[in-house]
């Protein structure tokens, strides 16, 4: 998904200031680099390293008191762009030319600032595991990944994308659910017992009656179909409006992206200043 990056690094005249945030030097992008170049020869864990670009945006029931993720956002940064290509070439041993060359298509984001900045995300719709037993309690429905729209606020503002994701790209699952449920039977029985004697005391007659209670627990299996379905987007804000003013200014501490579905509002919150020394090494 980083890779859609390179399509955001659009450049406009630099006039009154955008978010420190979106502002880089080509001493930040070779700080960057240098970690990501690093790191990549180490061969560490690059999905941990750009973990906090993530955020869950919803889950779904796998069972009837537990939760799982399902839909994620994503904060492309153009920070998170410069250390996977770094950690790229330093994982792959890529010759010199060639990492002068990636180096120098970088540094374009040191020279003006960026148009747009961006977002991933993948939608996931699913079903419900919430019923007893591990059974379905609802299906999961495809059409709420049509007309999708989304807005970013920042502060009170609310700012509209360049363009609307829309109706999705769905790619859909099938499964089978397995379930068993438990049943117990109660079993009463009775008894009837009699006997007789005869000795120097006469006859003697006796009869009585005994109970017995137990359960019995037998298990029924069943299974279910289901399908899931699931699209993703890039969506794309301008960093500056319709007459040249900063969408995102110096004193905004936080941008919120949301999602709007035909079932639900989903959000993902980011803190500006944590990208001020990201990536950093």
């Amino acid at each position: 998904m980083l890779t859609y990056l390179a399509a955001i690094a659009i450049l406009s005249p630099e006039e009154n200031e955008i978010n420190q945030c979106f502002s880089l030097t080509t001493d930040s992008i070779e700080s960057v680099w240098a970690r990501g170049f690093e790191d990549g020869t180490k061969r560490k864990n690059i999905d941990k390293t750009l973990s906090f670009m993530k955020r869950q945006i919803d889950s779904f029931h796998i069972s009837m008191v537990e939760k799982q993720g399902c839909s994620w956002a994503y904060f492309l940064h153009p920070k998170a762009l410069i250390y996977t290509r770094a950690f790229t070439a330093g994982s792959q041993y890529w010759p010199q030319e060639e990492i002068d060359r990636e180096k120098k298509s970088l540094l374009q984001f040191a020279e003006s600032e960026l148009k747009f900045i961006a977002f991933y995300v993948e939608l996931s719709e699913m079903p419900s595991f919430a019923a007893p037993y591990g059974e379905l309690s609802r299906y999961a429905d495809s059409s709420n990944l049509k007309d999708i729209r989304c807005v970013l606020k920042v502060g009170d503002r609310i700012l509209q994308p360049k363009e609307q994701p829309g109706d999705l790209t769905v790619s859909t699952n099938s499964n089978v659910s397995i379930y068993s449920i438990p049943t117990t039977t109660y079993v009463d029985t009775k008894s009837q017992f009699s006997g007789s004697a005869y000795g120097s005391a006469g006859y003697v007659n006796a009869s009585g009656y005994g109970a017995t209670s137990y359960r019995v627990t037998s298990t029924t299996f069943g299974e279910e179909p289901y399908s899931t379905y699931h699209g993703q987007f890039i969506v794309l804000f301008p960093l500056r409006d319709a007459s040249n003013n900063p969408t995102i200014k110096p004193s905004d501490k936080q941008v919120e992206l949301i999602v709007i579905k035909k079932s639900s509002q989903l959000t993902a919150k980011y803190a500006l200043g944590d990208w001020l020394k990201a990536l950093i090494k």
